[in-house]
């Protein structure tokens, strides 16, 4: 919340490598250290650009197509040069985007294939990220920019791989998603949005994953 003459802070640019860089982020962060267990983190944001930045390859020019849902995916590790990848996982969660899209496409909701915007656009680093129908992957391992969902990420790889800072909380958390859900949508049409996003992916991954680390 912004107090009365308070300057207005964009809280998901506040999460360096170093750290929080703001008060209310390091607040974020103590909240998180009273989950220590948590595995998965789930986040929502509102973007009302309508239209987006994308690339004609015929063409070999920028061009611009209408904005719609997507989501970003931060597991630990962008490629397998990284780290260790669970492939297991991860072709859980393509099999989930998959099915996350045709119940978005029947119920007439739009997906980004396109950039979230690119980041010379408005200064913005964090931005300037390609979706494929509604779907990139930005994970821990990827440069930092700023954002929650990737800081959160990183935090879970930092104890897997045995460097928690000292003074730092570890933290088991494997991957995190951002939905991001048009603004310019009725609040009916952004509830159905919440609705087909918990039904298809966020408790069939939950259980899934539930599964998978039985199995193991």
């Amino acid at each position: 919340m912004q107090l009365p003459g308070e300057k207005a802070v964009n809280l998901n640019r506040q999460f360096m490598a170093e750290g929080p860089t703001h008060r209310k982020a390091e607040q974020l962060l103590e909240i998180l250290d009273k989950m220590p267990e948590l595995k998965y983190v789930f986040s929502w944001h509102g973007d009302n650009e309508r239209v987006a930045d994308s690339y004609d390859p015929v063409a070999k020019a920028a061009t611009k197509v209408p904005s719609g849902f997507y989501v970003y995916d931060c597991p630990h590790y962008q490629t397998a040069e990284d780290g260790p990848i669970d492939y297991q996982e991860d072709e859980i969660v393509q099999y989930l985007m998959d099915a996350l899209r045709l119940a978005l496409k029947v119920a007439g909701i739009p997906l980004l294939t396109g950039y979230d915007e690119v980041g010379t656009h408005n200064g913005d680093p964090a931005l300037g990220n390609f979706f494929n129908e509604g779907y990139a992957r930005v994970a821990a391992s990827c440069p930092f920019k700023g954002d929650w969902e990737p800081y959160l990420s990183y935090l879970g790889k930092q104890a897997a791989e045995g460097k928690v800072p000292e003074g730092q909380k570890p933290h088991k958390i494997k991957r995190t998603f951002c939905f991001e859900t048009p603004g310019w949508l009725s609040m009916e049409q952004k509830n159905l949005v919440a609705e087909i996003a918990r039904d298809y992916f966020i408790v069939p991954f939950l259980a899934l994953t539930k599964q998978s680390d039985e199995a193991k």
